[in-house]
């Protein structure tokens, strides 16, 4: 994988897809390398999108307060919800997509643990992930 430092690699891009695919997956790395017209190079953190699913965008942000969570996103849906089981923390969604979360979670636990775990910059206050 190419690393996620947008200025090197952007200039070598030579069609639209490419281009759209490497800023999609720059913006959501969750941490990304930005370089300067001059070369100088500044570490950002950033939500790290950790899968689409039917419309929805499950996101996870570092500096997060606890309990670990995970952002479900998609039109008129901004909830959250334990890594550990799923339950539903904040917001509101219809049943039939609650349920599509609850599916994948049982699938993707691991992964969400992973994402949860790789995006936590040093200083995060709530840290990686732990069985609660």
């Amino acid at each position: 994988m190419d690393e996620l430092i947008f200025g090197e690699n952007f200039n070598r891009l030579d069609d639209l897809e490419s281009v759209t695919s490497h800023l999609e997956r720059f913006l959501s790395s969750g941490c990304y390398i930005w370089v300067d017209p001059d070369g100088e190079k500044t570490l950002l953190f950033g939500r790290a999108q950790v899968e689409r699913l039917k419309g929805l965008k499950i996101h996870i942000y570092p500096n997060e307060h606890p309990p670990p969570h995970f952002h479900v996103v998609g039109p008129e849906i901004n909830a959250t919800f334990s890594i550990n089981s799923c339950k539903l923390l904040t917001g509101e969604i219809g049943r039939k997509n609650q349920d599509l979360v609850v599916w994948w979670h049982e699938r993707a636990r691991a992964k969400l643990i992973k994402f949860w775990d790789d995006s936590r910059p040093l200083d995060c206050p709530v840290g990686r992930f732990r069985e609660e």
